[in-house]
């Protein structure tokens, strides 16, 4: 008896999604699904040839090519003819060759920041522990569980170690009593009337806003453009605009950078413009990696003309460095991975799917 075949389209799945999702149910009676797992580019090679060679979609969590050099221009020459369209649950999409994929006739989607409030949230983390020192308070207190040796420790540290970043704590005799006002000889702010200055002003960047003129901090924003007057009046807080982060470096206690990585804003933040900055300054980056430049960085930090460095994204992502610096805070590149972020983006990716194998409809169009 011969097997009777689906003549449903086929959509592979990279990376999973919440499967109870209604919306995921639906899907599943319109189309075959297979769930495929990227482990080697030459097993997916290999697998587009036989499993895959049908495909007629593409879903991909969350950037799901970089663990097998991403889509560039060789692979893309060997992807079946019968896919149509790669739609993903990221804003992103560094290392993907769009041009390949457009002269294939393949069309490529991203996903809008529905994860703008959750990536806020991200800088609200980072740009406390700079302030308030949260996270090397917590430290020493797991280290040390009483609230005023954890305090006192801190309040008198021996020294710190500006080569390495790290705090030196004197175990050795009793340390003063400190409220937690400094840590060493490094006092503890209040962000209340500070001004942190945000750079790319986009859904990200005016949540971002939101947040830190709560906390009472003056807010300065940079983009290519200048909001209108209404539109500024519709943010419901007061911001002022800078065409150039060289022109409020010096009065910026926090700078947020809040902006894809393009070949104007690589590296935007290096040695030039770092040495404009008000000395300690906070800088915070939830962008992209490579807009730092990591050396002038570090040697922000070691010369003291940075204060503190929060960080969500890295240059060489997914590795990390500087984990030891007590200077910095870090978090790995979960700005907006939270569940209600996951579910949202998981439903447009469906939709996109759906609405252009059926209607020729799409959202997103990036090539």
């Amino acid at each position: 008896m011969t097997e009777k075949r689906s003549t449903k389209p086929l959509v592979a799945f990279l990376g999973g999604l919440n499967e109870n999702l209604p919306e995921f149910k639906q899907f599943t009676k319109t189309f075959d699904v297979v769930f495929y797992e990227l482990v080697s580019r030459e097993q997916f090679v290999s697998d587009l040839k036989t499993k895959l060679h049908n495909v007629e979609a593409i879903y991909g969590a969350w950037a799901p090519f970089g663990k097998i050099g991403n889509l560039d221009k060789e692979l893309v020459a060997k992807l079946p003819s019968s896919l149509k369209l790669i739609t993903v649950c990221s804003a992103g999409f560094g290392g993907l060759d769009l041009e390949a994929l457009r002269e294939r006739g393949i069309k490529f989607c991203n996903s809008p920041t529905f994860g703008a409030s959750a990536v806020a949230e991200t800088v609200l983390y980072h740009v406390l522990n700079g302030f308030r020192k949260f996270g090397l308070f917590e430290a020493i207190l797991r280290q040390n569980p009483h609230t005023i040796e954890a305090r006192s420790l801190l309040g008198n540290v021996k020294n710190f170690d500006a080569e390495s970043g790290v705090f030196v704590l004197d175990h050795s005799k009793k340390s003063k009593y400190c409220f937690g006002h400094h840590v060493g000889t490094i006092e503890v702010h209040s962000p209340v009337g500070k001004t942190a200055t945000i750079i790319g002003f986009g859904a990200i960047g005016k949540e971002v806003g939101k947040r830190l003129s709560s906390l009472g901090m003056n807010i300065i924003y940079i983009k290519r453009n200048k909001l209108s007057p209404e539109e500024e009046a519709q943010l419901g807080y007061k911001v002022r605009y800078a065409a150039r982060i060289h022109d409020v470096a010096a009065e910026s206690d926090c700078i947020v950078l809040c902006l894809p990585a393009t070949p104007q804003s690589i590296n935007m933040i290096n040695k030039g413009v770092i040495q404009l900055m008000k000395k300690g300054v906070i800088l915070v980056n939830v962008g992209r990696g490579s807009l730092i430049n990591d050396e002038d960085m570090i040697q922000g930090l070691k010369d003291g003309h940075i204060g503190f460095v929060g960080l969500d994204v890295f240059p060489e992502e997914p590795l990390v460095h500087h984990c030891q610096r007590q200077d910095m805070s870090l978090t790995p590149h979960v700005g907006s991975a939270t569940s209600e972020n996951f579910d949202q983006t998981a439903i447009f990716c469906l939709k996109n799917i759906t609405q252009y194998l059926l209607h020729g409809k799409i959202e997103n169009l990036q090539n």
